[in-house]
């Protein structure tokens, strides 16, 4: 009679369903490298790149564009004193031939006179004779040999007051050159010591970033 009633109960207890089995909560601390900051993507695949190096490429590509702008302006600088000193040139040999234009002229009339002379006596054998025969031949052959020295010697005044003055150019130019090499490595070295204040000046703000961040973590 009391194995019945143990019977059925036993049969109860077997039927139930199995009570479920209650796991363990696992807290997971919180992990300040996987929080959303600027750069990372907030779904989806893939790696992300950490902001850090984001922010230096950016930076080094700002300076090398300044960089290449400073390089340019001063390649135009270059060339516009280039072209400044062409011009110069050219008005100082206008100038040197402008002095000596009047007496250039002077000159090659006095030899077309004397040529025209010459060429008039040699067609009459009379007036041929008596020309060489008067000493005005030999007069005539000293001048014109006199005017081709003074020719040449004006020449040479005009190529050595222009290599003069063109050397003084080439002086200039070189002042020039160490003037804007001066202000290139000044310009660049400016530049530069920006870029690095101002990637410091961001490295400090996210170190900030970071420490407050961890410091509400750890709170």
């Amino acid at each position: 009679m009391n194995q019945e009633p143990q019977r059925n109960q036993l049969r109860k207890e077997f039927d139930k369903p199995p009570t479920p089995e209650l796991k363990p909560e696992i807290r997971h601390r919180y992990d300040p490298e996987k929080r959303l900051l600027p750069g990372r993507p907030t779904f989806g695949g893939g790696s992300a790149t950490p902001p850090g190096k984001d922010k230096s490429a950016s930076t080094q590509s700002v300076e090398q564009s300044r960089k290449t702008e400073l390089e340019k302006q001063f390649s135009l600088e270059e060339h516009k004193f280039d072209e400044m000193q062409k011009r110069t040139l050219q008005r100082k040999k206008e100038r040197l031939a402008e002095k000596q234009a009047p007496e250039r002229f002077s000159i090659q009339h006095e030899k077309a006179e004397i040529g025209e002379r010459i060429e008039q006596k040699s067609q009459i054998t009379a007036s041929n004779m008596l020309y060489r025969v008067s000493g005005q031949g030999a007069k005539d052959q000293d001048r014109l040999d006199a005017l081709d020295r003074r020719e040449k010697a004006l020449d040479h005044e005009f190529s050595e007051g222009f290599s003069d003055f063109e050397k003084s150019q080439k002086d200039e130019r070189l002042r020039f050159g160490e003037v804007i090499e001066f202000y290139r490595n000044e310009g660049e070295l400016t530049i530069s010591d920006r870029s690095h204040e101002k990637q410091r000046m961001n490295d400090h703000g996210h170190a900030q970033t970071m420490n407050r961040s961890e410091g509400r973590d750890g709170r």
